[in-house]
């Protein structure tokens, strides 16, 4: 006797998840990749990025393109009976998603987001020596001063060249910002310096 298959029965409500799923999930990872990326800009573009917030924005990062690459194994199973509608509806989302995440890494691992706030911040940074002056260090360590787009914890000048302290680095060490017009700042204990541009260095104070 011949067994006849039942189809399968998808109750309504079901079918209305697997297309909100469907349709919502690559504009809903393509938000949150906009967010993690305008997150890594905010952060990476000061001088010196704390460990504990690094490991967060790392994970959170890695998290949202893992995150990523299965819900698009799972728009791409829900969506199978109709391959040409999924790819004209969502093909340029996850491509979009996976760009952002790349860019941010990219951007991450490289000075170019830090110079062009240095860029933005440098004359107010040039002309700040006189206030922060006379800030005394305790207060400005605790509480901070905008200056430009960063917030100075310590400042030091040694004739024309000005030494701003932004944020932690690492787990103990400091980072800043030097304007130092008569050539590289000299180094003092145990201090190293990078290039940005023009009278501008990168400033990592180690302990």
């Amino acid at each position: 006797m011949q067994k006849t298959q039942v189809p399968a029965v998808v109750s309504p409500s079901m079918s209305k998840l697997r297309g909100l799923v469907r349709e919502r999930l690559p504009q809903i990872f393509c938000a949150l990749a906009i967010v993690w990326c305008v997150i890594v800009v905010v952060t990476f573009s000061d001088a010196g990025v704390p460990f504990p917030t690094w490991l967060v924005v790392a994970f959170s990062g890695l998290g949202l393109l893992v995150c990523s690459v299965i819900g698009l194994g799972v728009t791409y199973a829900l969506a199978r009976r109709e391959t040409s509608g999924w790819t004209r509806r969502n093909l340029r989302p996850w491509v979009f998603t996976f760009a952002v995440i790349i860019a941010g890494i990219a951007l991450a691992n490289t000075s170019q987001l830090l110079s062009i706030r240095l860029f933005l911040s440098a004359r107010a940074l040039q002309q700040s020596g006189p206030v922060l002056g006379t800030v005394p260090q305790e207060i400005l360590y605790e509480r901070g001063r905008w200056v430009g787009l960063f917030r100075v914890r310590e400042f030091s000048q040694f004739g024309s060249e000005l030494r701003f302290i932004t944020n932690d680095c690492g787990l103990l060490d400091n980072c800043g910002i030097v304007f130092s017009p008569d050539g590289p700042p000299p180094h003092r204990g145990e201090d190293s310096f990078a290039h940005l541009y023009g009278p501008w260095w990168h400033w990592y104070q180690s302990f």
